[in-house]
């Protein structure tokens, strides 16, 4: 985040109007970014890490319409620097739009406000990806990840992690009133996209199986245009399965060969259905 250019956000997501609770969370990030004196950074430890940050970036740029705020996947590495080269475009920094620039360093560099190093050549893979999170005094660095150890890695020191725990009894009850509709339809929609091969009983068996299968099956999305496309790259436990299927017979491949590659039910229907929707192999009961 920073205050050089007008304003303007990179955030890829809507406003939540849903957003529940967690109020703790968004104290605990007012109060680690009061101070601006000083390279301010947080990190977000927990599930719903990312739902948070969203909501924190909507509520800055009420508060202070004028500050930017830089959206940046890091997970892949190749993710990293495809976010980092539009922002340096945007900003019109010097070699942004050359593919030989160290745009990771450029950028950094810029939003580290360190003035004397212009665009650079040259590969800059030998970094981690790590040393490019810059260290601004300008601005503040809210990181989200699941892993623990990566959050005590990233942060500047055990007051700067904030944990995203478990929502309390009420707040849980209050998302719970909001989305059970979504669920349903949700549910309605997994169904029918998978019609040859789910039913209503099917899906209550897959997620009745545990809590993994339930957190799975509600976050399954249908139809999210903001999804990459790719089988290879997005549904790996897809591939897989067509790599093991051009092994065995073109045709009647008895299903009993499967569950021995996908021990987990849910994890073999959600092998095969990307390939039933894409027309790659054909389901008969």
């Amino acid at each position: 985040m920073s205050r050089k250019k007008p304003l303007r956000s990179t955030v890829p997501f809507d406003r939540d109007p849903k957003f529940v609770g967690r109020q703790d969370v968004l104290a605990a990030l007012e109060l680690q970014f009061y101070q601006s004196n000083s390279h301010n950074r947080a990190v977000l430890v927990g599930l719903g890490g990312s739902q948070n940050a969203i909501e924190y970036s909507y509520r800055l740029r009420v508060k202070d319409p004028q500050v930017w705020v830089f959206w940046v996947y890091a997970s892949p590495a190749e993710r990293f620097e495809q976010a980092y080269r539009p922002i340096a475009i945007e900003l019109d920094l010097p070699g942004s739009d050359d593919p030989k620039t160290d745009v990771l360093g450029l950028l950094s560099r810029w939003l580290s406000d360190t003035r004397s190093e212009g665009s650079r050549m040259g590969n800059h893979t030998a970094l981690p990806l790590s040393s490019y999170i810059p260290q601004t005094t300008t601005g503040s660095v809210l990181l989200s990840t699941r892993d623990r150890r990566a959050a005590s890695w990233l942060s500047t020191g055990y007051t700067s992690i904030i944990p995203v725990n478990l929502m309390d009894s009420k707040d849980a009850e209050q998302l719970l009133c909001i989305n059970i509709p979504d669920a349903i339809t949700q549910a309605a929609a997994y169904i029918s996209a998978k019609a040859i091969r789910m039913s209503g009983s099917k899906y209550l068996m897959l997620y009745r199986q545990d809590e993994q299968s339930q957190s799975r099956l509600l976050d399954e999305q249908s139809g999210d245009l903001r999804r990459d496309p790719g089988i290879k790259q997005n549904k790996p436990r897809a591939a897989e399965l067509l790599s093991l299927m051009a092994m065995l017979d073109r045709q009647g491949i008895p299903e009993f060969l499967l569950p021995v590659r996908y021990p987990n039910a849910l994890d073999l229907e959600d092998a095969l259905a990307p390939l039933d929707e894409f027309s790659l192999i054909t389901i008969e009961i």
